[in-house]
């Protein structure tokens, strides 16, 4: 868990380019990535709640935004885990830049 939050913070910062993160978890099983990933986004929405229930303009539609970003990347997650727990057999290090590229972009 926390490789993965040291992990993302950095591809946030724009401290870890997304390929270079992905190399670091690349060690981890896929499966395993996937759910840390998916756990990790959907606190970072629960967090970000309370902070915006007194939101109002701008502000809203920017935590908006973010926390519809947040999701749709679960969403990519959670079909790249119904893929690899159906057999598919996908590379891991380019499913996990792809998914990190997304999130470098939010």
């Amino acid at each position: 868990r926390e490789t993965i939050r040291k992990t993302l913070h950095g591809v946030s910062q724009g401290d870890l380019g997304p390929v270079t993160a992905a190399q670091k978890l690349n060690s981890l099983p896929l499966e395993q990535v996937c759910l840390l990933l998916i756990e990790f986004l959907e606190g970072s929405v629960q967090a970000s709640v309370p902070g915006a229930v007194d939101t109002v303009g701008d502000d809203w539609q920017r935590w908006q935004a973010a926390t519809a970003g947040l999701l749709a990347l679960r969403d990519k997650v959670i079909a790249l885990l119904a893929k690899v727990r159906g057999g598919a057999n996908p590379n891991p290090q380019l499913s996990i830049e792809c998914l990190l590229i997304d999130y470098a972009r939010m």
